[in-house]
């Protein structure tokens, strides 16, 4: 009896590796299959995000030139975030009266008409124009009153200062048309 015992627990032992072997190999070719799945979503997702990419990077040119990317990645709200952490961190360092200058000078209103006017109205040509041909005028203009025995108006400076930023004005658009690019 003790080997029939014996023979039926080997029988069994038998039986369970078969099976457990039968299971270890559908879980291998499960877990191969698996492996197939996951590596052909991986492949799809990847080139989907490769031609997204590229749809994204293509719409960022405006020209064929390195300098108009623009930004892709980086919204308002983050930069206002960033400004205002940025300024708290600025003016924790500076006075009272400062603090408040800083403020106004860093409000909206003020940095919009700043941009604009720094854009459209308040050249560097149009400064540097106006300071050259207001010095030299007023060289000139004080030569004459001193000569002439002439009053010497002051308001004569503001004037040679409008004309001479006028006159960097036009020079700088004569100048833009005739160097600028026809691509």
């Amino acid at each position: 009896m003790s080997e029939k015992l014996r023979s039926s627990e080997h029988q069994n032992k038998f039986e369970e590796i078969e099976s457990f072997e039968l299971k270890e190999n559908s879980k291998e070719t499960n877990i191969e299959s698996n492996h197939e799945k996951v590596d052909s979503a991986l492949k799809k997702v990847h080139e989907s995000s490769n031609s997204n990419e590229t749809n994204r990077l293509k719409d960022s040119f405006d020209g064929d030139d390195d300098k108009s990317i623009k930004s892709v990645f980086v919204d308002n709200s983050s930069k206002n975030s960033v400004k205002s952490a940025y300024m708290a961190n600025i003016r924790h360092r500076l006075t009272g009266s400062q603090k408040k200058f800083s403020k106004f000078m860093h409000s909206s209103v003020v940095e919009n008409v700043s941009e604009v006017a720094g854009k459209t109205i308040v050249r560097p040509s149009g400064i540097l124009s106006g300071a050259v041909v207001t010095l030299l005028g007023s060289i000139y203009y004080l030569y004459l009153t001193h000569n002439n025995n002439y009053e010497y108006n002051f308001y004569t400076a503001i004037l040679l200062f409008l004309a001479g930023f006028a006159l960097g004005l036009a020079l700088e658009i004569i100048f833009n048309f005739f160097t600028r690019r026809t691509d």
